[in-house]
């Protein structure tokens, strides 16, 4: 009997490489844009206004660059000649310590990315949850959950169809997150010949 993976899906992680001045100017831009009107509070600590997008240079060419790595992993992965990604909406998410950051999807997107700007080895955690129906037709050994650790300048992309959100933050300090979700517009496979 033959065994295959049928719409499979990608998990991309990776670091990004933030030089010591860069990471200043981030630190500082967090800072301001804390006590600034672009973010809203919530239960959980505080998210920016995606409408709004984000005013500070630095978290903007972060997104770029994000758009960068995903769009080489991409390439790799699904032997693409060329492509046109999209970054849509980043927003920054933070999360207060015993908070979590609530299950959600992004609609009609591609893949989403997550870099953990600030963090701590008992910070929230990424988690990705499969609520369709291999749930509950399944054996009760397969998991349905998949919890990436956070890490500093951590990078991670994923499916946009696929629910996620943020565990607890059981660390003294913030968890704070660049959020970024893709489109792909125009994708041409590579041909052979």
């Amino acid at each position: 009997m033959r065994t295959y993976n049928l719409f499979p899906n990608y998990v991309f992680e990776g670091k990004l490489e933030i030089t010591d001045e860069n990471f200043q100017l981030i630190k500082k831009d967090l800072n301001d844009i804390s006590n600034s009107g672009f973010v809203i509070d919530t239960n959980f600590g505080w998210i920016t206004n995606k409408k709004k997008g984000l005013p500070y240079n630095s978290f903007k060419s972060m997104g770029l660059l994000m758009g960068n790595i995903f769009g080489d992993a991409i390439r790799k992965n699904y032997n693409l000649n060329e492509y046109n990604i999209d970054v849509i909406e980043p927003y920054l998410i933070s999360i207060k310590p015993e908070h979590e950051f609530p299950i959600n999807t992004e609609r009609s997107r591609w893949y989403n990315g997550c870099v953990w700007l600030q963090t701590s080895n008992k910070g929230s955690n990424l988690i990705l949850e499969d609520f369709s129906s291999r749930r509950y037709i399944g054996p009760p050994t397969i998991q349905h959950t998949k919890v990436i650790p956070s890490a500093k300048n951590k990078v991670v992309f994923w499916p946009s169809d696929i629910p996620w959100g943020m565990t607890p933050n059981v660390s003294y300090t913030d968890s704070i997150c660049l959020i970024v979700t893709f489109l792909a517009p125009n994708i041409n496979k590579k041909t052979n010949g």
